[in-house]
């Protein structure tokens, strides 16, 4: 039978919370990467409504936005 090592305790505390920041720090960078592509997304689609609004027949016609 094998035993198993033993660690102190707070490595154990360390290594919780240390994943806990990086998983804090990654979800917030992962929230403001997707706010950022639809930021440059609504730019996209106003400049090409800007360039396309004096001969656009349907000028009140906007791009739906998904919920996903």
């Amino acid at each position: 039978m094998m035993q198993m090592p033993e660690f102190p305790q707070w490595l154990g505390v360390t290594l919780v919370v240390t994943v806990f920041i990086a998983s804090l720090l990654g979800t917030r960078i992962f929230l403001r990467s997707v706010a950022q592509d639809e930021k440059d997304e609504d730019d996209k689609i106003r400049a090409e409504d800007a360039r396309d609004a004096p001969g656009s027949r349907f000028p009140s016609m906007k791009p739906t936005k998904h919920i996903l």
